[in-house]
This record gives structure tokens, C-alpha cells and sequence, in this order.
């Protein structure tokens, strides 16, 4: 997908792929998951941890080097022509585009990253329920994920509903299996959003453009402006609404520090956001969640 110079977009990819497991496995072994003798700990899931080119790492599957492949080569039709200041030139042009590569996927893996409980206004927990309904049309899953079936055996013995894109992780041969059939039908889902995303540049360029375009409700964070604007509003007016944001931990989550940054629902008000206590996580996903705030820590 590289434009030109594609020789050094395919060294860039390499490199990018090594650097993933490379931080992976340097983070599972910081999180207890790979202990010193480089056995792996009894209470990591059978399969969860393979051997990638000699390096443990996370089990991704063929969505590890086709993540870093897009990746890479969005990286490299960006900035293999970028000039630097005189003092760095040297590292300017295609030199840059393995260096940027190598940044970038430092953080493979952390986005969206997120498992939720669901309460009603007595506090009875309703997770159950909405699991039993997950794989429903309308149960929740962005436009831009495929909706494989989440197995409810082991969403129930969570007790949680995990992020959408938690697909990738729990049934990866379902999900490599409709990205090659869509590929095979002569558009990957990349491309089709490049086409959304052209759609959608030519509509904007409207200055009198007042409502949505449907074109965002094809691909995912068509709601983000609305969230926004609703944060602000929640803010100026101290509404003190529930709502679902990045802030500081402040002992929400009990298993990070009090000044980590986390995703949780949070009462918002003339004060910010004020989050609220999550409770413990299930070993595992405590596991998880720990290691990939380490590697979030270790590469800032």
C-alpha cells in the first residue's frame, strides 16, 4: 500500500513488527505472565502466549503483521518525505519513516482496551442480562467491527462485557476469516472507509453542511462531537450527568495508581470529572489491564 520508496516501507514493517513483540514480551514479563526462567505463569489462559519469531509475545494471529502493515505503510506515504532541521536532515526523508515506525508500535495494543459492568438505578447488576443479548443486532457493537459472536460461556464467567474490539483477541478465526472473504470480494475494510472518508471530505466542504452525513454512521466514532459537545455542555451548566471519559484514576480502578489516566464512567459537573469506583477485576483481566498500562508508562 506504499506509494513509492516501497522498499523501504517493507524494512520499516519488519522492524515494526519485531518492536511489538519486542515491547509485548518485555511488558509480560514486567506483569508476572513470563516468569525468569521464561516458563509461563499458571494463571495465564492456555494459547494466550505463543512464540513469534523466537519472542513471546501476545497470540495475535496474522492481525499482529497485518495491523503493523497498514500501519507502516499509512506511516510511510505520510513522512518519507519529511525535511528536518538542518541538525537532524541526516535522518530526514525515507531515514525517518523506520524511526516514526519504530515509535508508533511501542504502543500496539492499548487502545480501547476495556471491559464493563452495567447497573441499573437501584444498583442490581444487569451484566447477565446484557450479555445474554450481546450478539444481538443492536447489542452494542460499533459499525466498524464485525459482529462475530462473542461465546456468552466465557462473557458470563467474566461477569463483564468486553470492548468490541476484543473480537480480535477471542475469536480471531472467525474475524481473519470474514477480513479475507471481504478481500476476497474486492474490498478490505481499510478500503472501504477510504471511500467513506473521500465521501465524507467532499460533503464537508459544504459551509452550509448542518446535519450528519450518513456516511459516519458506516464507520466508527460517529458519536465522539456529540459526546464532546455534551461534556462541555455538562461542565458550563454543572449538569452532573453520567458519562463515560479519560481521566485520572483517583482510586477508580483499584489495581492502577491513584494519577493514572483510565476510561471509566464518571460524573461530570462544574468540577470535571469525577469518576467513579469500578471495584476489583477479575484476575485476568487485572492481568491484562496492568501489563498494558505498563507498557503505555514504559514508552512515555
Amino acid at each position: 500500500m506504499a506509494k513509492k520508496e516501497k522498499e523501504v516501507s517493507a524494512l520499516s514493517a519488519v522492524i515494526a513488527y519485531f518492536v511489538m513483540n519486542v515491547s509485548i514480551n518485555a511488558m509480560l514479563k514486567i506483569s508476572g505472565k513470563i516468569l525468569a526462567d521464561g516458563s509461563i505463569a499458571k494463571d495465564v489462559l492456555d494459547g494466550t502466549i505463543t512464540s513469534v519469531c523466537g519472542i513471546q509475545s501476545l497470540q495475535m494471529g496474522v492481525f499482529g503483521g497485518i495491523i503493523v502493515g497498514l500501519g507502516v505503510a499509512a506511516l510511510h506515504n505520510r513522512f518519507y518525505k519529511i525535511e528536518l532541521p538542518n541538525a537532524l536532515s541526516f535522518f530526514g526523508g525515507t531515514r525517518f519513516v523506520p524511526i516514526i515506525s519504530t515509535v508508533v508500535y511501542l504502543f500496539a495494543g492499548i487502545n480501547h482496551f476495556h471491559w464493563h459492568k452495567v447497573f441499573d438505578e437501584d444498583g442490581n447488576d444487569m451484566t447477565p442480562i446484557l450479555i445474554d443479548h450481546i450478539n444481538e443486532k443492536g447489542g452494542g457493537t460499533p459499525a466498524n467491527i464485525y459482529q462475530a459472536e462473542f461465546p456468552l460461556e466465557l462473557l458470563h464467567s467474566m461477569n463483564m462485557v468486553p470492548c468490541g474490539y476484543h473480537r480480535y483477541y477471542y475469536m480471531k478465526q472467525a474475524m481473519l476469516e470474514h477480513a479475507i472473504e471481504e478481500f476476497n470480494e474486492g474490498g478490505t475494510r481499510a478500503e472501504q472507509m477510504k471511500q467513506v472518508e473521500h465521501e465524507l471530505f467532499e460533503i464537508y466542504k459544504n459551509a452550509e453542511l448542518h446535519e450528519k452525513p450518513e456516511q459516519l454512521g458506516k464507520r466508527g466514532g460517529a458519536y465522539y462531537s456529540d459526546a464532546a459537545c455534551e461534556c462541555i455542555r455538562a461542565i458550563y451548566a454543572n449538569k452532573k450527568i453520567h458519562m463515560v471519559v479519560s481521566t485520572q484514576n483517583n482510586g477508580a480502578i483499584s489495581c492502577l495508581d491513584d494519577d493514572s489516566i483510565v476510561e471509566v464512567s464518571s460524573i461530570i459537573s462544574a468540577t470535571g470529572a469525577q469518576p467513579m469506583a469500578f471495584g476489583k477485576l477479575p484476575s485476568a483481566e487485572k492481568g491484562w489491564l496492568q501489563m498494558m498500562k505498563r507498557l503505555l508508562i514504559a514508552c512515555l
